[in-house]
């Protein structure tokens, strides 16, 4: 805690914003091993399968957007 006056040094993250979505299904479970690819507009790329709890990886995206895509699964050129 601190008290009046008191002061505490904080260097904020170079990337503030991250994003992991949660795929679910039409009840609101969430999906294991849905194929996904998440490409930001720098044109970083990023595939992989849910895990358990349904979560993508977490990437970082500061104040860009990212499009999101799902497949059953994605063939060895990721499309």
């Amino acid at each position: 805690s601190l008290v009046g006056g008191a002061r505490c040094h904080y260097t904020p993250p170079e990337d503030p914003y991250n994003e992991m979505y949660i795929v679910k299904d039409t009840l609101g479970n969430p999906v294991e091993g849905f194929a996904y690819k998440i490409e930001t507009d720098e044109g970083k790329v990023y595939r992989g399968v849910t895990n358990e709890k349904g979560e993508t990886i977490r990437i970082g995206t500061g104040h860009r957007k990212v499009d999101l895509t799902f497949s059953e699964n994605f063939d060895e050129d990721g499309e």
